[in-house]
């Protein structure tokens, strides 16, 4: 009769593991003992979700890396980094373009770091905080 050694080490590996023993001597999934101190750690929590805010911008502090939405009457203020996205009606841009006046919707973390910040309508550009901008005159010297 042929030996077969590789037949016998597949089916050595197919059998099943022998339980852990635990330090006190019983297996690893025997239930703890009555009155004791182990708690159960509950199923893995899950990543929270991104809050969104709708608002209209108070402000922006780009030396603070900071933007106050006024969402129904309590300000928010979100945290800027590098990685915050700001979408504009137009494209993509950066937290350089965003204004006060502006009607936005923002994605946050829970540590109020904003992911995104979609620009949904422009403010009025004539308005106290952008100035009109107007081309220079080019009249006439008198006399000439």
């Amino acid at each position: 009769m042929r030996r077969r050694p590789r037949l016998a080490l597949w089916l050595l590996l197919a059998l099943p593991a022998p339980a852990a023993a635990q330090p006190g001597g019983g297996p690893a999934d025997a239930a703890p003992p009555a009155g004791s101190a182990v708690a159960d750690p509950g199923p893995a929590a899950a990543p929270a979700p991104l809050a969104v805010v709708d608002g209209v911008v108070e402000s922006v502090d780009l030396a603070a890396h900071r933007v106050t939405i006024d969402a129904g009457g309590t300000p928010v203020t979100l945290a800027l980094d590098r990685n915050t996205l700001v979408y504009l009606p137009t494209g993509l841009s950066t937290v350089f373009e965003l204004r006060r006046g502006e009607l936005v919707r923002a994605g946050r973390n829970e540590k109020a770091v904003a992911f995104w910040v979609q620009v949904r309508s422009a403010p009025d550009r004539g308005g106290k905080d952008h100035p009109a901008v107007t081309a220079p005159v080019n009249e006439p010297e008198p006399g000439k």
